[in-house]
């Protein structure tokens, strides 16, 4: 509600501008364009990360399962149609898909696994996930 009524005063704002700089020289109207811009922007980038943070929330409350999950834990995911998803590293979530990196290898030297493919999941699909016991 908040973004629309920012939205709706700088619009507002911008056509009663308008009105009174026509009598100035042309390069006002620029100005103001100009500033109308950088207002837009900034309305935009401080409303995208409140609903980046609300579609992480109804996510976490929709699917439980993404409360245990740490990024970079190796787990194990069963499907809805059978296939299981063995060893691999979860790497984040967005809205109804989960990011898993597949086909990893234990790096001795750097005490970290390496992905060498990157897969989707929508989390719809998922029937389970376990934890990789060590």
């Amino acid at each position: 509600m908040k973004y629309w009524l920012l939205k709706l005063g700088m619009y507002s704002a911008s056509t009663i501008a308008i009105t009174y700089l026509k009598g100035f020289r042309w390069w006002y109207l620029v100005i103001w364009a100009i500033v109308m811009i950088f207002v837009d922007i900034a309305i935009e980038k401080k409303f995208e990360r409140q609903r980046e943070q609300k579609d992480r929330n109804k996510a976490k409350k929709k699917y439980p399962f993404l409360n245990e999950l740490n990024e970079g834990q190796v787990i194990t995911v069963e499907l809805k149609n059978g296939e299981k998803l063995t060893d691999v590293i979860f790497l984040d979530y967005i809205k109804s898909e989960m990011l898993l990196g597949t086909e990893t290898e234990f790096n001795n030297e750097l005490e970290t696994y390496e992905v060498s493919e990157i897969r989707w999941i929508k989390l719809k699909r998922v029937e389970s996930i376990l934890p990789r016991a060590d």
